[in-house]
C-alpha cells in the first residue's frame, strides 16, 4: 500500500482527514479534516524534531488503532 505525504501548508488533493506523523510514521495525535484544496495547517516545529508530513487516514483505520 502506497501512503502519500504532504506538506504541511499545501493544498488538500482530496476531502478527508488527514493526520500528522512523524518521519517515520510516529503518530502526533492531530488530525485534521478538509475539503478538497483546502490548504492544510503550516506546523512550526524545531529542526532537530522533523520533519513531519500529513497523510490521509480513514475513520476504520482510526478505529482499529484506537481498539
Amino acid at each position: 500500500m502506497v501512503i502519500h505525504r504532504h506538506e504541511p501548508g499545501e493544498p488538500a488533493p482530496i476531502a478527508g482527514r488527514y493526520a500528522l506523523v512523524g518521519h517515520f510514521g510516529e503518530a502526533t495525535n492531530l488530525i485534521v479534516v478538509c475539503d478538497e484544496g483546502e490548504r492544510l495547517p503550516d506546523i512550526t516545529v524545531a529542526s532537530d524534531l522533523g520533519p513531519f508530513w500529513f497523510v490521509r487516514v480513514n475513520e476504520s483505520h482510526e478505529q482499529a488503532r484506537v481498539a
